[in-house]
């Protein structure tokens, strides 16, 4: 699959990025999975924390969490907008992350630490294991980067309903 580039909102009309499919995954309206901690004093966050890295960091656990509660209903929107990622990306499309925080594009990256890395990184792991593992391994393997724990063998996945209306885009 292609690369996930990461764009800052006010680059996403430029020239140069206009090929992209764009998803806008910073706070308010349009989207689930931005990151509701932050370190700037005006923020319209829901909780404010001392640093960047640390709302990165409370942003990370609360994914990390989140995913591997894929089941539970409050999650449901969130993992929607993830699966049109995930479909835009397994038809070919190049995709970018849209939030307020930096650039990557390919190897290249400008700006400081963002929560669209763990979203990222997340999408990379859907991308060369969900369709033969599954979101139970998927999720588990994102936990492992990140915690250090083993992911499950694939026979431990489970292939429930949710799981089954989640692959065939149902959800």
């Amino acid at each position: 699959m292609k690369t996930i580039a990461i764009l800052k909102k006010n680059q996403i009309h430029e020239a140069r990025f206009m090929h992209l499919d764009k998803f806008y995954i910073g706070r308010g309206t349009g989207s689930y999975l931005g990151n509701e901690w932050s370190h700037l004093p005006k923020s319209l966050s829901k909780y404010k924390v001392v640093t960047v890295e640390e709302a990165v960091r409370c942003h990370r656990n609360f994914f990390i969490g989140m995913v591997n509660d894929y089941k539970n209903p409050a999650y449901r929107s969130a993992l929607i907008q993830l699966r049109s990622m995930y479909d835009a990306r397994k038809n070919g499309s190049e995709i970018a992350l849209v939030c307020h925080c930096m650039t990557r594009i390919g190897d290249k990256s400008f700006g400081g630490p963002c929560h669209a890395l763990i979203i990222s990184e997340f999408l990379e792991i859907l991308g060369e294991h969900y369709e033969t593992k599954g979101m139970a391994y998927c999720a588990a393997e994102l936990k492992r980067r990140y915690n250090g724990t083993a992911a499950p063998s694939t026979k431990d996945a489970g292939v429930n309903e949710f799981v089954q209306n989640f692959r065939t885009g149902q959800i």
